[in-house]
């Protein structure tokens, strides 16, 4: 292979980042190689592996680093172009019940979406959502731009399914996220089937809860349990009624019936956080705060994973 494979080895030791790439010799002929990329002074410096690749001559570059924790990039690619290399997935954290996590909402612009994925911290403990105001209004391949800029981060697609879950759920692995929240209120039918595709494609299912008075009822009707639960407060509901309130006390009541993560949403503030952490929560989700913050976010971020340990 005309490249020299050191160029990709250069750098501080930070992550560690595995990356699998099929070459194809001839339509006949293929061969698998696994990278160990344990070297990248950031996630932005890993991306740089897709210009590296760029240089071999015999061969075209298809996608970007694909992160999943399983899944791969379509090999049908190498059937038509014999020649091409495919980055096929990149392995990145999954969640852990006994950590506390920051869940980073993107709901604006690409443009600060940008900015705030640049300047928050290298922390597994962050999550970075795809709100959904921000996948309808980008498209659900806005994930793929956001794993080239946090090619290891915990991605999760608010698509909010309330129907066609096996579908949804195929959507959400295609572009790479880790994660893809169906609601609460939708068909029983349709969790199970979310909850299902989600196993097969190697997704967690999160379970929003906004407008389900008896979470414990809907819970116990599925196949099988969500790897987390949301309590959710609306924004809508929140701007008519500034007295609603996040339902804290269902945290102990769901985690007393079930082994399962709950995280909050609606809470903005460091009390609101304070208070969704006392409760119980495992992960708050915050997106105001981030863009409105003047200054560096990831000054934030920190001081955010700081309540929440």
């Amino acid at each position: 292979m005309p490249f020299d494979w050191g160029e990709i080895f250069s750098g501080a030791l930070r992550l560690l980042f595995w990356v699998f790439v099929i070459y194809s010799f001839s339509k006949k002929k293929k061969r698998k190689i696994s990278i160990n990329i344990d070297e990248a002074n950031s996630p932005a410096e890993t991306i740089t592996l897709q210009e590296q690749l760029s240089k071999i001559k015999s061969g075209k570059i298809y996608s970007g680093l694909v992160g999943m924790i399983v899944g791969q990039l379509n090999p049908k690619i190498l059937d038509t172009e014999p020649n091409a290399v495919a980055v096929v997935s990149a392995k990145s954290v999954g969640l852990d019940s006994k950590k506390r996590y920051l869940q980073v909402a993107l709901n604006g612009n690409w443009e600060d979406a940008q900015q705030i994925l640049r300047q928050l911290p290298n922390s597994e403990r962050i999550l970075i959502e795809a709100g959904t105001p921000f996948i309808k209004r980008y498209g659900i391949n806005i994930i793929t731009e956001i794993r080239m800029l946090r090619p290891l981060a915990y991605i999760v697609a608010d698509l909010k399914t309330v129907d066609m879950g096996e579908r949804e759920a195929n959507l959400a692995a295609d572009v790479g996220a880790n994660a893809v929240i169906g609601l609460g209120i939708a068909p029983v039918e349709t969790i199970n089937a979310l909850s299902e595709a989600c196993t097969k494609r190697g997704l967690d299912m999160f379970l929003d809860l906004m407008n389900v008075e008896q979470p414990l009822v809907v819970l116990k009707q599925l196949d099988k349990l969500p790897k987390v639960v949301l309590l959710h407060r609306g924004v809508d509901e929140t701007e008519t009624d500034s007295a609603k309130t996040i339902p804290y006390f269902q945290i102990n009541q769901i985690k007393g019936a079930y082994k399962i993560m709950v995280a909050v949403a609606g809470a903005d503030s460091e009390r609101d956080v304070k208070s969704a952490v006392f409760n119980g929560a495992d992960i708050v989700v915050l997106w105001k705060s981030f863009y409105k913050f003047e200054g560096n976010v990831g000054q934030l971020a920190e001081r955010f994973l700081a309540e929440i340990r």
